[in-house]
């Protein structure tokens, strides 16, 4: 399988190197070698060397996909889904890193 990455890092062309049918389908797709995932907003299938691994329902609806640099884990925000243990994660609040700490100010 190979893949290309566009101008718009939203898309990316996905190649089979061998025809392949994957009983599955989304509006979500994630690939990094030899896995495939697609997701719907409530569930997520993932396939490694077009042998299914996983096939679950989110634990709620859930944004984009991308495969953690290791490949044992499926970023499907706001979850993670561990791929060994086929068990779902919370992913941490974002909004206290993102909120600018401004320091009190002092009365004059």
């Amino acid at each position: 399988m190979t893949q290309k990455t566009t101008k718009d890092p939203t898309e990316a062309k996905v190649t089979l190197e061998k025809p392949t049918e994957l009983d599955g389908g989304g509006q979500r797709l994630a690939v990094t070698g030899a896995l495939v995932a697609v997701g719907t907003d409530e569930d997520v299938r993932v396939w490694r060397d077009r042998e299914e691994i996983a096939a679950l329902d989110a634990p709620g609806g859930i944004d984009r996909l991308r495969f953690g640099g290791d490949g044992k884990e499926l970023l499907a925000a706001p979850y993670a889904l561990d791929l060994g243990a086929r068990a779902w994660a919370q992913l941490p609040d974002l909004e206290p890193a993102l909120t600018p700490r401004v320091p009190p100010s002092t009365p004059r």
